[in-house]
């Protein structure tokens, strides 16, 4: 090697590191680019074949350089060059020869930059200044299998980042830094986005096909991560006390990747697209799923004694509180969550609300039921809101069944029910929950049947009669 080292010193056309773009075009009507003559004035004297033994030093200097540049240690391709530089004319080596040291270079690159680097030095530097028509098929040979080891390389690097970036996810603590709450996105989206980038840049016209390419990497991945999630996240919602950050940051990872695949724009085929968006949309719904499971047992657990108790919501509401982070950057995640949970904690107290006796809650709470239903909404909405201000104002269905109870007319009421109805009851088997309410505020057999039949869509869902004597209201 040192050998050949010493050799290229001869032949190099400057002692300086000049990029390689730089070093192809420095000859010119006998003086170089820095404006220097030749000291022997033969050479000027005879100029056609001055250029041409010009035309072969620089393009065996150039190989050499564009060798180093991608870090290709190779002998055998040194040894290569080195045997071709006695030739007397550059059109006589340069094209058959040169391919064979591209081809063999080809052989010898392992990186996606190492061949977007030699794909561009050929497409751009050689066959703008050396290459001749004639040689054309030397050229596109060359280039459809430089084209399928770009396409690999890509392949195998994306992969192989996107595997490290999921083998390196683990478990977040409650009170992560930002940096670790969005790391899984920021760096999946990266990783996704740098080898298109750098071929847009140095070769446009493959940009489609690499891009292709990182997003096939980038479907697999989404799935890999959307299953072990799905695992990981089921387990810790079956403890005793799950942290919400690890459910949040799903959603925030799952928010920002999918918002990322719907803009990625061209290059990409839609079905791919679309199959990545729904897989991200499935994680995002199970992860909330699981999420209001466990908000639903804090509830049960805590309204099915409530009302018996005469207790009031502040230890609910602590046992709310303390499953969520205070982090300032969790706070969009938090909200989509706790609005949904403000939905079931309001549901689940009016139900377990009208289990209960009228008679009974009167003699614990107070002679106007109505009164503290709407004092319960208001102290539920204070609290929610100072964990995720901004959030639904859920409370009106407590207030809904405050107004029922405290209506004296049938017409009013069929509004008032006909309002719940709309708004927070709209299922199949709200029906029978609405024929529970009536019941239990007292209603006769008769108003209860008036009430319901004025409901929309109430003659396509039979209600059987013979229910309405199963809830004991008195």
């Amino acid at each position: 090697m040192k050998k050949i080292f010493s050799r290229k010193k001869k032949i190099r056309m400057s002692e300086g590191k000049k990029p390689l773009i730089e070093n192809n075009n420095n000859i010119q009507d006998g003086h170089d680019c820095a404006g220097h003559e030749y000291e022997n004035p033969l050479a000027q004297n005879s100029f056609n074949s001055a250029e041409e033994q010009s035309m072969q030093r620089q393009q065996s200097s150039s190989l050499m350089d564009l060798i180093q540049c991608l870090g290709v240690s190779s002998e055998s391709l040194y040894n290569l060059i080195e045997a071709n530089l006695g030739q007397q004319s550059v059109i006589a080596w340069s094209n058959p020869q040169t391919f064979n040291i591209l081809n063999k270079m080809l052989q010898e690159i392992k990186s996606v930059k190492q061949c977007l680097q030699l794909m561009d030095w050929v497409q751009h530097k050689y066959l703008r200044e050396v290459l001749f028509s004639s040689d054309q098929k030397l050229f596109c040979e060359w280039k459809d299998k430089a084209k399928e080891k770009l396409l690999q390389s890509v392949q195998k690097e994306i992969r192989e980042s996107l595997d490290k970036i999921l083998q390196n996810e683990t478990g977040i603590a409650p009170n992560c830094i930002e940096e670790d709450y969005v790391k899984l996105y920021v760096d999946t989206i990266q990783c996704i986005n740098a080898v298109p980038r750098e071929a847009q840049k140095l070769l446009p016209e493959l940009h489609d096909e690499v891009q292709e390419i990182c997003f096939q990497e980038f479907r697999t991945f989404v799935k890999r991560y959307s299953e072990e999630q799905y695992v990981d996240l089921k387990k810790r919602a079956q403890t005793d006390n799950p942290e919400t950050i690890h459910f949040l940051k799903t959603l925030k990872t799952c928010k920002e990747l999918r918002k990322y695949a719907q803009t990625i724009g061209t290059g990409v085929t839609p079905s791919l697209v679309k199959e990545t968006v729904e897989t991200l949309e499935n994680l995002e719904q199970s992860t909330l799923t699981f999420l209001m499971e466990i908000i639903t047992v804090i509830a049960e657990n805590h309204f099915k004694d409530f009302f018996r108790s005469g207790s009031n919501l502040n230890h609910f509401v602590y046992s709310v509180y303390s499953h969520f982070p205070t982090l300032p950057y969790v706070m969009d995640e938090k909200k989509e969550v706790v609005d949904e949970a403000y939905k079931i904690i309001a549901r689940t107290y009016v139900e377990h609300l009208i289990t209960n006796k009228r008679r009974t809650l009167k003699g614990r709470w107070a002679p106007n039921i109505g009164e503290q239903i709407h004092e319960d909404a208001n102290h539920l909405h204070k609290s929610v809101s100072l964990l995720a201000p901004g959030v639904h104002e859920w409370r009106k269905m407590m207030l809904g069944i405050q107004e029922v109870l405290d209506c004296t007319s049938i017409d009013a009421l069929k509004i008032i029910m006909a309002r719940l109805q709309r708004d927070y009851f709209r299922k199949s088997e709200d029906f029978k929950f609405l024929n529970k309410l009536l019941k239990w505020k007292g209603l006769s057999n008769g108003d209860v049947n008036e009430v319901l039949d004025a409901l929309p869509g109430s003659e396509s869902r039979p209600i059987c009669r013979s229910c309405f004597s199963c809830l004991t209201c008195w």
